[in-house]
């Protein structure tokens, strides 16, 4: 690791933000990896149960600005981060109503909640805040899973950071973050972390193994999109 880079990981390390960054404990073969192009992933334990929290990092060959926006184009998840069937950002007005509509919370297909959720999309967030709904594909026997999540920004010169919390769904808990740490003026180090229980009678082996399976495929996808989006594609 370059002088330059530690510098740049220590300063975003002392930043006193919602949590603390990963950046400060990546070790020099972990680094290595990282400057190869690779992924850096693991698994994290959680205090009461054994379904544990992923942790993905890579760099992306863009500078965080650039990184950011594609975060932010939550309308269009549904075209490129693995496994998601539906996505669309909404406006929290709907959440009332979207809380009391009468149907089957435990289905993977809630076409009742969709079709309302389609006529309340928005194009952006509202300040720093957002209101995510998602479906995403499950291997059977498991029914699909779905959920609304609350999604937060805080910025400063030298740290772009998103954390998110579930609102409602048919998960148990699905929370989790972005973290975009600038290394240089075209690279970007993505941190994402995602604690997510499915509930239902899903062993807790099978929820750690599809979600270190996940994780890399999360990484690659961001920088395939930030890369088509810097030559002018959708």
């Amino acid at each position: 690791m370059t002088l330059k880079i530690l510098k740049i990981v220590l300063i975003v390390g002392a930043v006193s933000l919602s949590t603390s960054s990963y950046a400060v404990n990546i070790t020099p073969d972990q680094w290595a990896t990282l400057k190869d192009g690779g992924v850096v992933k693991w698994l994290q334990n959680i205090k009461g149960t054994e379904v544990k929290k992923g942790v993905a990092i890579g760099i992306v060959n863009a500078p965080p600005d650039r990184v950011w926006k594609v975060i932010h184009e939550n309308n269009d998840f549904i075209h490129f981060m693995p496994r998601m069937l539906e996505s669309i950002l909404i406006s929290p007005s709907v959440l009332p109503e979207a809380e009391s509509l009468k149907f089957d919370r435990a289905t993977g297909d809630p076409k009742e909640l969709i079709s309302l959720l389609k006529k309340h999309r928005v194009r952006g967030f509202t300040g720093t805040t957002g209101y995510f709904f998602a479906v995403l594909s499950v291997p059977w026997p498991a029914t699909n899973r779905w959920y609304i999540i609350k999604l937060e920004d805080v910025v400063t010169p030298d740290r772009w950071f998103q954390h998110w919390g579930m609102v409602m769904g048919n998960l148990k808990t699905n929370n989790g973050s972005w973290e975009l740490t600038p290394l240089d003026n075209n690279r970007t180090l993505a941190t994402y972390t995602v604690f997510a229980d499915p509930g239902g009678l899903i062993p807790d082996w099978i929820i750690n193994l599809g979600t270190t399976q996940t994780l890399p495929d999360v990484i690659k996808s961001l920088r395939k999109r930030v890369k088509e989006e810097l030559r002018g594609k959708k």
